[in-house]
C-alpha cells in the first residue's frame, strides 16, 4: 500500500516540477536577453527622438519579437518532436500560434502596472 501511495504522489508532483522548471527556464531566457535588449532598445529610443510616442514604438518594436522568440523556445520544450525551424519561427500549428500570442499578450499585460507607474515605457529596463 505504501508503494502505491508513493507512486501516486510522484505522478502528481511531476507536472508541478515540470511547470516550475519551465517557469525558471523562461525567467533565465529573459535574463539572458536582457543586456542585448537593453542595448538595442536604448539605441532605438535614442534614434527615434525624445517624444513619448518614440518610447512606445521602441518598446513594442523591440519587445514583441523578443517575447515571441522567448515563448517559441518554451514551445520547443512543450511540443513533442520533430521540430522544424519554420515551426519555431511561425508556430507549429494554429493552436500553438494562439498560445504564443496569448503568452506575449500576458507578458505585455504584466508590464501594464509598471508602464502606468512610470508614465510610459522605460526603455532599457528588464521588460522581458
Amino acid at each position: 500500500m505504501h508503494t502505491q501511495h508513493s507512486a501516486a504522489r510522484r505522478v502528481v508532483r511531476a507536472p508541478i516540477f515540470a511547470a516550475i522548471a519551465l517557469v525558471a527556464a523562461r525567467l533565465l531566457l529573459g535574463l539572458l536577453f536582457a543586456v542585448p535588449l537593453w542595448l538595442l532598445s536604448s539605441g532605438l529610443s535614442a534614434g527615434l527622438g525624445e517624444a513619448r510616442s518614440a518610447d512606445y514604438l521602441g518598446y513594442f518594436v523591440v519587445y514583441a519579437p523578443l517575447r515571441w522568440i522567448a515563448w517559441s523556445v518554451v514551445a520547443l520544450w512543450i511540443i513533442p518532436k520533430p521540430h522544424r525551424f519554420i515551426g519555431f519561427l511561425l508556430g507549429f500549428s494554429s493552436r500553438d500560434r494562439v498560445w504564443r500570442l496569448s503568452a506575449v499578450g500576458v507578458s505585455f499585460a504584466c508590464d501594464a502596472p509598471l508602464l502606468v507607474g512610470y508614465g510610459g515605457p522605460v526603455v532599457g529596463k528588464f521588460f522581458c
